[in-house]
């Protein structure tokens, strides 16, 4: 009589489970499971913090909801090492393999040469403009471990999505730069210097310096709080110069390369702002044109406390170089210059070079090639014909 109970209680549970089990799987009894995971793809990139994924299959879909839990696909880093002085950068060999390749630009099928052309709201699409001027989106993703095309620069494209990195270049790290741009550094040897123009006199009509950015800047600042004034502009050493104030009339959005880093102009709330992550290559003058109301203009940089601190006699003189400019050819051979200075560690000042040793002058030019150049057909028939009515006068 025991026995024949605990039989048929057992049996009753058996039965209980078969049914709860059919109702949480839906009507047919599917369960949803996912396959073993592959094996990683090969590394992305050769250096400068590549991406390997790996990817899963859902077996069997549940009738109700249609899906497995979880992500199907795993990235992660990969060849994670600064690439050598002189690699091209990732994205501008993505635009320029289209190089010499017909593209349809306005109903006509030409050839041109592209570089990379910053566009924050699409930071994982391949935006280039070509050397016509034209913008186009010749890919709608980059390739995974691109860096994103946006204002938070600590981030690399992973299917077509900006995921964050530290600045090891490891996804999913939580490791930040201090504002030298020392990983991990904490600002424990970095100088901020900040300021505004909120007590400053300016005269109506006249050219004002506001600050001086010296070489090897980092996370340089510039936030307008008012009106804008008649003229702001960035000069360097030598001679060239950018005017914000043209930039702030195009959009709320908006970059520039310039003295080795890329300039970003956007809003915030009441605010304009320009900011650059650095190093500069040059030092840079931030001049303003005033013109009827007191503008109130902010600035903000930051340099390693070497350049502030007393050093050993022995070593109070030393070369200090900024980072490499933007190649002077879109495509074929061209040349990249750098400022290089001899600096008084114990001021901070920059002196005579004759002061530092001539044994160690770091280059101050190197030559840069981005890929042969093409000509498209258009190009080539005009400069034939042109060449033909030459021959004929």
């Amino acid at each position: 009589m025991i026995q024949r109970h605990w039989v048929s209680t057992h049996f009753k549970l058996w039965i209980l489970t078969c049914i709860t089990g059919l109702l949480l799987t839906g009507s047919k009894g599917q369960v949803t499971e996912w396959g073993s995971w592959s094996g990683y793809t090969e590394c992305s990139r050769t250096c400068g913090s590549g991406v390997q994924v790996r990817s899963r299959v859902c077996l069997v879909r549940r009738q109700v909801d249609g899906a497995c839990q979880g992500d199907n696909t795993q990235a992660r880093s990969c060849n994670t090492e600064p690439c050598p002085a002189g690699t091209v950068d990732f994205r501008t060999a993505q635009c320029s393999s289209f190089n010499g390749v017909p593209i349809k630009v306005n109903d006509v099928t030409k050839e041109f040469s592209w570089r990379p052309y910053f566009d924050a709201s699409r930071p994982c699409a391949l935006v280039c403009r070509s050397n016509k001027g034209d913008v186009m989106t010749l890919r709608e993703t980059v390739a995974d471990g691109t860096s994103c095309d946006h204002i938070d620069t600590m981030g690399v494209c992973v299917g077509g999505v900006c995921k964050n990195i530290g600045c090891d270049r490891v996804l999913g790290s939580t490791v930040n730069e201090d504002n030298c741009l020392v990983c991990g550094g904490q600002d424990k040897k970095c100088h901020t210097e900040e300021g505004s123009t909120l007590n400053v006199d300016f005269t109506n009509g006249e050219w004002k310096e506001v600050v001086t950015f010296p070489l090897e800047a980092t996370r340089l600042a510039i936030t307008i709080l008012s009106t804008p004034p008649s003229a702001l502009e960035l000069r360097s050493d030598d001679g060239q110069s950018i005017e914000l104030t043209q930039l702030m009339s195009g959009s709320s959005k908006a970059a520039v390369e310039f003295a080795g880093t890329r300039f970003i102009y956007h809003t915030e709330e009441d605010e304009s702002k320009f900011t650059a992550r650095g190093p500069i290559n040059q030092t840079l003058y931030l001049k303003l044109l005033f013109n009827r109301q007191n503008p109130l203009v902010q600035y903000r940089y930051s340099i390693p406390r070497s350049r502030y601190i007393e050093a050993d006699a022995q070593d109070r003189y030393a070369w200090l170089h900024g980072s490499w400019s933007l190649c002077s050819a879109n495509c074929g051979v061209g040349f990249q210059l750098r400022a290089v200075r001899c600096i008084d560690r114990v001021t901070g000042q920059y002196v005579n070079q004759t002061l530092c040793p001539s044994d160690e002058v770091p280059i101050s030019n190197q030559t840069c090639n981005n890929g042969p150049c093409y000509i498209s057909v258009e190009d080539r028939f005009k400069f034939i014909l042109e060449l033909e009515i030459y021959n004929l006068i």
